[in-house]
């Protein structure tokens, strides 16, 4: 392994100073069973790459401009990677878009849209949602939230009316999630949740995660796996797992520390602290099987605190739970925001954050064959003042190696 840096000494530390985990919802640790050593043949050299895309239309600024040049750079080669997990692309519309404009560079993809590897369904002209289950929603809303404006709406909407949200199905949440997932609620009333029910009455809106692996090597045995089945969020979460030559890939978009009354409870869950614990937990079972070669990525909303580069910690028992089997390369030897303040496209106040992780097992530490580690689509776009998204890109590059668990070859 390299020598490390000042920086990347401080940045150590912050990686290995894990607390111990107690809760009730993680059992990972709970048990003892070691995973198996692998032989791991990885035949040549690959770059993997996590991007939070920030395809939210009522969300991140300039959605339309942002989507159209990320189809742009998608299209000519723009986006690095030979393995790419983009996350928040959350339109049924924009994913199959991305999907055609990448074909040229990366030929295989999946997510919740694809039946198989690089093929997607074909569009679904079910509407999200019911009228029989929207009509006990309208009748909450008007009976207790018609006075209400802004954040109000939000706390009456989803904690009043929390029983009427959550028996809608995850098609019909996922399309009103619009008019709560969002920074700009100011203006919400009973009236915009009204007029955004009569869209998705007629309109069909798929789920999708947010998630979408795009890749120039081929998949094996893709899956989308849903950590919450049989419960509806607002912000439905998941993962995506691959085979890809050696390496088991599972690309995911961990729950955020949102404002407390955005929380719809989700089973035995009353916060995003408790959620992001299980949705972890989830992770590492599903990974713990193919562990000596398993790859997590994407972005976790949580990141350990890094004072020398301004960054509080956040739902920092997330990091310390997977950062007992996995570490960040891009965290400890670069360290700075991939959700910054300097960011045109964060909102005001925002601070700095490194939620967008690429963790690799701690038996690689002595081991691991990295070429290099960089943030990556962190330019403004060709005559705008503003980047792609309100996260940067993160990219970990490994050379072709071959070794087992405790003998290096």
């Amino acid at each position: 392994m390299q020598g490390f840096s000042s920086p990347a000494l401080v940045l150590l530390a912050a990686v290995l100073l894990t607390g111990t985990i107690s809760w009730k919802y993680v059992a990972a640790l709970n048990d003892t069973t070691e995973p198996n050593p692998e032989v791991l043949e990885q035949p040549s050299d690959l770059e993997f790459v996590t991007f939070n895309t920030g395809l939210r239309v009522d969300d991140v600024p300039e959605y339309e401009t942002r989507r159209d040049a990320f189809l742009d750079a998608v299209t000519n080669g723009s986006i690095p990677g030979d393995v790419v997990c983009l996350q928040e692309v959350w339109e049924a519309d924009d994913l199959r878009a991305i999907v055609n404009a990448a074909v040229s560079q990366f030929p295989y993809s999946h997510s919740a849209l694809h039946i198989s590897d690089g093929v997607l369904s074909n569009a679904s002209s079910t509407p999200a949602c019911k009228e029989v289950a929207i009509a006990n929603v309208v009748q909450c809303l008007n009976k207790y939230c018609l006075g209400s404006t802004g954040l109000q709406t939000v706390m009456c909407a989803l904690s009043t009316c929390k029983k009427a949200f959550a028996s809608l199905s995850q098609d019909c949440l996922s399309c009103l999630n619009r008019v709560f997932a969002s920074f700009h609620t100011d203006n919400l009333t009973v009236a915009v949740v009204q007029a955004r029910m009569k869209v998705c009455l007629v309109t069909p809106y798929p789920t999708t995660f947010g998630l979408l692996l795009l890749s120039k090597k081929p998949l094996v045995d893709p899956e989308v796996v849903n950590y919450h089945e049989g419960n509806s969020l607002i912000l439905p979460r998941g993962y995506i797992k691959a085979k890809i030559e050696a390496y088991q890939l599972f690309c995911t978009q961990l729950v955020a520390q949102l404002h407390r009354y955005l929380y719809l409870e989700v089973g035995p869950f009353t916060n995003f602290a408790e959620q992001s614990l299980f949705e972890m937990d989830s992770l590492l079972k599903a990974s713990k099987s193919s562990y000596v070669n398993s790859i997590l990525i994407g972005d976790f909303n949580s990141n350990p605190a890094i004072p020398i580069y301004g960054i509080p910690g956040s739902l920092i028992d997330t990091y310390d739970l997977v950062s007992q089997w996995y570490f960040s390369p891009y965290l400890l030897y670069i360290g700075k925001c991939t959700y910054c303040a300097g960011n045109p496209l964060t909102p005001p106040l925002e601070p700095n954050k490194l939620y967008d992780h690429i963790f690799v097992p701690t038996c690689w530490w002595s081991y691991e064959k990295r070429k290099g580690v960089k943030r990556v689509l962190e330019s403004h776009i060709p005559g705008q003042q503003f980047p792609l998204s309100d996260h940067y890109g993160v990219s970990v590059s490994y050379e072709k190696w071959s070794w087992q668990l405790g003998e290096e070859k």
